[in-house]
C-alpha cells in the first residue's frame, strides 16, 4: 500500500493513509483511529528533524553534541509511540490523560532512609 502510494516521496501523507488503513484493518473503534492517527502525527517530527540534522553539515557543526541531540529526540519519539500505544491498546483517549498526570505528579510520599539502623 505504501509504494502505490508514491513511497518516501509523499511519506508524511503516505504515514497518515498507512496508520488509518492498520486500525480500520484491525477494527472500527475510537481508540485505535486515535492510535493510528497519533502515531502518524508523532512520525512527522522524525520526518523533519531528521531531514535537518541528519546531515554531515550538522554533525560537523555540532560536533560531539550532535549523538546527544539524537538521543534527545529519540527519547521523545519513544515517550510519544508509548502514550499512542497506551491510548490505542490499553487506556483509551480518556484513560491517558489521568495516567500522565498521575505519572507526572509528585506524591511528597516517598520516604527514603540512607542511614543503616
Amino acid at each position: 500500500l505504501y509504494i502505490p502510494l508514491g513511497g518516501s516521496k509523499y511519506r508524511a501523507i503516505n504515514t497518515f493513509v498507512i496508520f488509518t488503513f492498520v486500525a480500520i484493518w484491525h477494527d472500527i473503534q475510537l481508540n485505535l483511529l486515535a492510535w493510528g492517527w497519533l502515531i502518524a502525527l508523532f512520525i512527522i517530527p522524525e520526518i523533519v528533524v531528521t531531514r535537518i540534522f541528519c546531515t554531515k553539515a550538522m554533525r560537523l557543526y555540532f560536533g560531539k553534541w550532535h549523538i546527544h541531540l539524537c538521543a534527545l529526540g529519540g527519547v521523545l519519539n519513544i515517550i510519544q509511540m508509548i502514550t499512542g500505544n497506551l491510548i490505542g491498546f490499553a487506556v483509551g483517549v480518556d484513560g491517558i490523560v489521568e495516567l500522565w498526570n498521575n505519572l507526572l505528579q509528585w506524591q511528597g510520599n516517598l520516604n527514603i532512609n540512607l542511614r543503616n539502623s
